[in-house]
């Protein structure tokens, strides 16, 4: 302090200790989520022989999405390298090809978030990069481990053949080929929109706890769908008991156990949530975990969680939670 005035070098010194600082918790950040990955890398090579080594990519995904969000995108590009790293050191072959995925996606999620974009736009730009990495999982992984697709094909029919509630559907050779391949198609379509689903709703509820980044709540009563889509969803599941009438050769079999198929898994999306919600609006949330976690350990439930789903989408059971507009806050 100099006539009044503080000496410039002092601001220079202290704008170095500030950015010292920052460089020292932004490399602490990368060292312990990179220490994460590679502990559970390690734990399922060592401990579990490779069991969730197709699963950790979403969770190295999330990781790359909380550090470029709190940082730069060029840092996550950083952690990413190490993540790449530790994967080729520790991981199984899959994880070769998922490790790109997990990078892929962590990184384009990010940049959408610091563009701005609507969060559908972001569960639909995950979706498309899991979904890619699926296929390229399928057709380039499982060749290299011993097993090619037409392989997998042909095992599926011989699987088919030996169920005997199957052959009462009287297909023809050449019919059960396509029925199963368009079934593996819209199987690898589905798990890589619910991956996109999980990594979207996971890293929205971690960036919130973790203060990274403050997203828009959507109100409880706007989670549902258009009513016109729930009875256009419903109509392919009334069908497929119209299918014993059908010819076996015909074409409109397949697609009518596929569209069947994907209608009764978002009924089933959409009667998860209306558990969650019934149990925090009406009980307590440890109900609402409880009963969520049953629906998914038993398969009993299962047909009942598709029509609750219905119910809620069609509208009696919302009416039910949402009379009179109350929602008791819940978001």
């Amino acid at each position: 302090y100099r006539d009044g005035k503080y000496h410039p070098f002092l601001f220079i010194f202290l704008k170095c200790i500030i950015i010292s600082m920052n460089q020292t918790k932004k490399i602490t950040h990368g060292a312990m989520l990179l220490a994460i990955v590679g502990a559970i890398l390690l734990i399922d090579r060592y401990f579990l022989a490779f069991y969730f080594d197709e699963m950790v990519f979403l969770m190295q995904a999330l990781c790359i999405i909380l550090y470029a969000c709190k940082y730069t995108i060029k840092d996550g590009f950083v952690i990413s390298i190490g993540i790449l790293v530790l994967t080729f050191l520790f991981g199984g072959l899959s994880s070769y090809v998922y490790v790109f995925v997990a990078i892929l996606g962590g990184l384009s999620y990010a940049y959408g978030i610091k563009k701005g974009l609507d969060r559908r736009l972001l569960l639909l730009l995950i979706s498309i990069v899991f979904i890619l990495g699926e296929v390229m999982a399928t057709v380039v992984v499982m060749p290299i481990m011993g097993i090619p697709f037409d392989t997998l094909i042909s095992e599926s029919e011989e699987l088919m053949n030996a169920m005997p509630s199957l052959s009462l559907l009287n297909m023809t050779d050449g019919f059960k080929h396509t029925f199963i391949l368009v079934t593996v198609i819209v199987s690898l379509i589905l798990l890589g929109v619910l991956e996109g689903i999980l990594v979207h709703f996971v890293s929205k509820i971690l960036l919130s706890r973790f203060h990274i980044l403050e997203l828009n709540k959507v109100p409880a009563d706007k989670l549902i769908m258009p009513i016109w889509l729930t009875y256009a969803l419903i109509v392919p599941v009334f069908l497929t008991f119209a299918i014993r009438y059908l010819n076996e050769d015909s074409i409109l079999i397949p697609i009518i156990l596929v569209l069947s198929f994907i209608s009764m898994i978002i009924f089933y999306f959409f009667g998860i949530i209306f558990i969650f919600l019934f149990g925090m609006m009406k009980y307590h949330r440890n109900f609402s975990f409880i009963s969520v976690i049953l629906s998914f350990l038993f398969p009993p439930f299962l047909l009942m969680v598709v029509v609750l789903g219905f119910l809620y989408s069609s509208g009696p059971l919302y009416r039910y939670l949402f009379k009179g507009g109350n929602n008791n806050g819940a978001q």
